[in-house]
């Protein structure tokens, strides 16, 4: 690791870091992403239990004219994360912090906040982060919709103005509306050049009357991408709120865009690179993990853009000698199924021929250089009568390739493609599975495309799991045995399909059953495509109940058994509406408001007590519930327990209100201000009366429904 890291970092430090970040980045850049950490801590605070850290880093300066350093925080055990987008300007581009942890559930609440204080707060929070985009956002362009009860956030949008003039990109701040923090901020923010000048543009009127079927023309910026000279042009241009067509605001001409894509890398920062360095002064000292420093070391053991660059063109294996480099990005990728997190390269270029461009992006190992993917645009104006290589002779370029430079060639056989087999156009797909003891892994394989007009390589594509855990290869029924399983009439149907799609033709089949066209080879047990055994599954509402027909509470109950909020346990076929209810079957019934899904009683008590239902130790036992049990538990799951034990403030309406126990009328109060319960023609609730299971039911469902 290099001798610069130091473990603190002081403000002085920090200004001479933070203004020197405007210098060209390039790939592992150990120093960039140093400075972005400091920017980054300096401005918002991440707590010290976010102790584990990762980082990506993009370039994207032919697109808008910065590198992007993204920066992600988390805890030990993964439940909390903090991201940050930092720019070599200095500016922070995103942040966002996810609680894997907190309940997601939506409780009805009214909001805290007004549009204004939505929009004071979403502005203040944007300008406080980079102060110098001050300027060029002005306070009567924040904009937000309207705040109702379905969502928690409200995110206001604020424009972004230069020499008074809409600019491309803008600000998004997501507030909570209940609390007032920041939940979410992005900025779409490019770095332009010098700028066409608004003194220069035909009048409005002038632009106006080249619309003729228009008015209200405006006048903005949009941005030009010129990739062969990676520089990036904001045209001033005026644009029609109809269809979106564009006059050049300098010549009066008409004006088309040229670019395919804006290659922003979720939004860049703006003013001068030392703008923010004030900020800083704050922080006295500024302390970088070991986390922070082991991701810095592990950085700078990556390749380098020149050396990936010579793995990736010499020898031009791919074509690319005809292509102009257009940049580089890293990235560190996951897959869910391997442990360890590699750094991968993404290498980006570009085709020109005549007036065609098609991007290219080569695929690497960021560690050893290998060549893990590729794409190339294809040339659609191509049709398989232009190939001038036969499907077999493509077979052999794709071979050549991979035994040449693919390091698990070794463990891979080419599936074996007819002359008649299907391609798009002049281009052919071959596939390379994996095989394991001699058989094939249909999950695992390399896809090469060839072109067989020009005989390269167009694209790559590769699906691999590396820690794998093999089945034994010694099957306990045989093929025979297995096509007679699969021959059973039961397994078989008489279908019409459709071979082709683009005609309107059909073919009369017999196929195997869908999802039962899979035999484990161990088990003989007819499986998914997953290898999971094949459980029939009964269709929603035929949930067998045998006693509720005709009871009081046959539509409630029917209602909650058929979209799931109720069940049967494993076995049963009754309901037994009349029977009293247990606690622990109350906690079951009552937990599917917190799990949106009936949660059965074998699921365990400390699951139904977890969820905060229950008092520790209450559902050991089998000990029948009471009415009063049934509105706690329900008030409980909701999340109101501490509001119904409040004291000395609820009464009801109920004429046995001295009947119900102490500490639960406020239980009662809340649940009959919710409609959950009414009482009986007597106007007695009768609290210490047991509590059905179809009175349990009928509960349940009146929250639902109320």
């Amino acid at each position: 690791m290099k001798s610069y890291f130091k473990r603190f970092i002081s403000a002085a430090a920090v200004l001479f870091l933070i203004s020197t970040l405007f210098v060209p980045v390039y790939a592992a850049d150990t120093d960039g992403l140093e400075t972005a950490i400091v920017a980054a801590k300096s401005k918002i605070n991440v707590p010290d239990e976010y102790s584990k850290f990762t980082s990506d880093i993009s370039d994207e300066t032919s697109s808008s004219g910065a590198v992007y350093y993204n920066l992600n925080w988390t805890t030990e055990d993964d439940s909390k994360e903090i991201q940050i987008s930092v720019s070599s300007y200095g500016d922070i581009i995103s942040y966002s912090q996810y609680d894997r942890s907190a309940s997601d559930e939506d409780q009805k609440e009214l909001p805290r906040l007004s549009v204004e204080d939505v929009k004071n707060t979403a502005y203040n929070y944007a300008i406080g982060l980079n102060p110098s985009w001050a300027e060029q956002l002005p306070f009567d362009k924040v904009d937000c919709g309207q705040i109702g009860i379905d969502s928690r956030n409200a995110t206001a949008y604020i424009r972004r103005y230069v020499n008074g003039v809409s600019f491309y990109g803008s600000i998004g701040v997501s507030v909570d509306v209940r609390d007032g923090s920041i939940t979410n901020y992005w900025a779409n923010w490019s770095y332009p050049g010098e700028l066409e000048d608004p003194a220069g543009a035909i009048s409005a009127s002038d632009a106006a009357a080249k619309f003729e079927e228009y008015n209200t023309p405006e006048l903005v910026y949009v941005n030009d991408y010129d990739y062969e000279n990676k520089t990036v042009t904001a045209k001033l241009v005026y644009k029609t709120d109809g269809e979106a067509s564009e006059i050049d605001a300098i010549t009066g001409e008409k004006y088309e865009r040229t670019y395919s894509y804006s290659g922003s890398a979720g939004g860049s920062g703006g003013g001068s690179a030392n703008s923010d360095a004030a900020t800083a002064e704050e922080s006295s000292e500024i302390q970088l993990t070991e986390e922070e420093l082991a991701n810095l070391g592990e950085v700078e053991a990556l390749l380098n853009e020149a050396e990936l660059r010579t793995k990736a063109e010499e020898p031009d294996a791919l074509g690319l000698s005809g292509a102009e480099y257009s940049g580089i990005s890293y990235r560190r990728y996951t897959n869910n199924f391997d442990a360890e997190q590699k750094y991968r390269a993404y290498l980006d270029y570009t085709f020109r021929d005549g007036e065609n461009e098609y991007g290219a992006r080569i695929t690497m190992d960021a560690e050893t250089g290998e060549i893990l993917g590729f794409y190339r645009g294809y040339d659609y104006s191509l049709t398989a009568d232009d190939a001038a290589l036969t499907v077999e002779e493509g077979r052999g370029v794709a071979e050549d390739y991979m035994s040449a430079y693919y390091s698990k060639y070794s463990l891979i056989k080419i599936e074996e493609p007819g002359e008649d087999a299907v391609r798009y156009n002049p281009y052919q797909r071959y596939v390379f599975y994996r095989y394991t003891d001699g058989i094939r892994n249909e999950d695992n394989y390399v896809m090469v495309t060839v072109d067989l007009c020009g005989g390269g390589i167009v694209s790559l594509y590769e699906n691999w799991d590396y820690n794998t855990v093999y089945e034994s290869s010694q099957p306990v029924i045989d093929a025979a045995r297995a096509d007679e399983l699969f021959a059973q009439e039961e397994n078989i149907s008489l279908e019409y399909i459709k071979p082709d799609y683009g005609k309107n033709e059909y073919k009369l089949v017999y196929s195997l059953d869908n999802p039962r066209n899979y035999i484990s080879a161990v088990s003989g047990a007819f499986t998914d495509s997953n290898g999971e055994e094949y459980v029939e599954t009964p269709a929603q509402g035929v949930t067998v109940t045998n006693d509720i027909a005709g009871h009081y509470a046959e539509e409630q109950i029917k209602t909650l058994l058929y979209y799931n909020v109720l069940g049967l346990e494993d076995g049963a076929e009754s309901f037994r509406p009349d029977d009293i209810i247990t606690k622990r079957e109350l906690a079951s019934f009552v937990a599917s408001l917190r799990r949106k899904s009936y949660v059965p009683v074998a699921s365990g008590v400390d699951s139904l007590e977890s969820s905060g239902i229950a008092e520790e130790g209450e559902l050991e036992s089998d000990d029948p519930a009471k009415r009063e049990d049934g509105v706690k538990y329900i008030i409980n799951a909701l999340g109101y327990k501490e509001v119904a034990m409040l004291e000395g403030i609820y009464t009801t309406p109920f004429l046995d209100e001295a009947e119900i126990s102490q500490g639960y009328i406020g239980y009662v109060a809340l649940a009959k201000g919710m409609n959950i319960i009414s009482g009986d023609e007597n106007s007695r609730f009768n609290p210490q009366e047991g509590l059905t299971r179809a009175d349990a039911a009928i509960m349940i469902y009146n929250y639902l429904v109320n």
